[in-house]
Formats: C-alpha cells, structure tokens, sequence
C-alpha cells in the first residue's frame, strides 16, 4: 500500500527504485498553485527540473537551495536560467547539507499543502538504483513547520525573496 492515514494526516509512502518515486514527486509538484520550495543535497534529475521550470512559467513561485553545484548532471544552471531562485549553501555552512524536502503551497492557506521529504535525493541514482524512501504529507500545520525550516536556510543561502511564516502558539 502506498496511502495512509495517520493521526488524520494524509501520507503516501513510495519506495525507490520499485515504486516510480520520482513520477510522484512530479505529480505533486504539479499541484502548486502558490509556491514551490525546495532544500535538496543532490539534484541531478532533470524531468523534475523540468517541471520546477514549468511551474515557474505559469506563475508560481520556485525557490531552491541545494549543496553544491558539482555533481554530474547538476540541474543548478537549468533551474538558474529557467528563472527559479536557486541558491547554493554558503560557503561557511560547512559539512554536507544533506536535507532533502520539497514544500507545497505552505505560504497560502487557501490550498492543500504537501510536504516531499526522504532518504531519496532528486538524482538518477535514488530513482534507478538505491534503495531509498519518500514520504509525500499532506499538511498544513506539517508544511508550516517544513516552511520555517526552509526560511532559514533560504536567508543563510543570502536569498531576498520575502516568504510569509506563520506561527501559531
């Protein structure tokens, strides 16, 4: 089974390389209708690209912060002339940044937000060949949380764009 239910939060849950991991972060990438925001280790897919690129076209906003820009196949300079926001992690972070999640819609309540996070890097690797996992929540108390995180890392990485955080006590 791939859906679930807990404690009243929708999750799935897809496996790589059997499950097809990366049509489902497309597919929920797709449904952006605000924002788009994304800290990942390794990026070297580009059909998600792609889709981050498209989503950006149509209006949406696209941020992303990656560790580095040296990996084969690297999608920084696509995303970067697709006008996506990217960044990379400062050069004082130190160590691996080794986050890897993508936020949807968490900036507007009006629509459903998702939360895409694992063990799988958005890389060919994680997809065709290792033995990783993806959870896709949706929530949006969850997304806010993911959403404070990612603002954090967003100014580190010396980005200006204003990103709306509510917290609740």
């Amino acid at each position: 089974p791939h859906l679930f239910n807990i404690g009243g939060v929708p999750v799935e849950s897809y496996f790589s390389p059997s499950d097809r991991t990366t049509s489902q972060i497309i597919r929920t990438l797709n449904k952006a209708q605000h924002s788009i925001n994304i800290v990942m280790y390794s990026f070297t897919r580009s059909d998600i690209a792609q889709a981050l690129i498209a989503k950006k076209a149509s209006g949406e906003r696209v941020r992303v912060v990656m560790d580095n820009n040296t990996d084969s196949g690297n999608q920084f300079a696509a995303l970067g002339s697709g006008g996506v926001d990217v960044l990379l992690k400062p050069s004082n972070a130190g160590g691996l940044f080794n986050h890897k999640y993508g936020i949807v819609d968490a900036e507007n309540g009006s629509f459903s937000q998702y939360v895409i996070t694992g063990s799988h890097n958005w890389s060919s690797a994680a997809e065709n060949s290792n033995n990783e996992n993806t959870l896709i929540i949706q929530s949006n108390r969850i997304a806010n949380l993911y959403l404070q995180e990612f603002a954090s890392r967003y100014q580190e990485s010396n980005g200006t764009d204003n990103i709306v955080v509510s917290v609740e006590r």
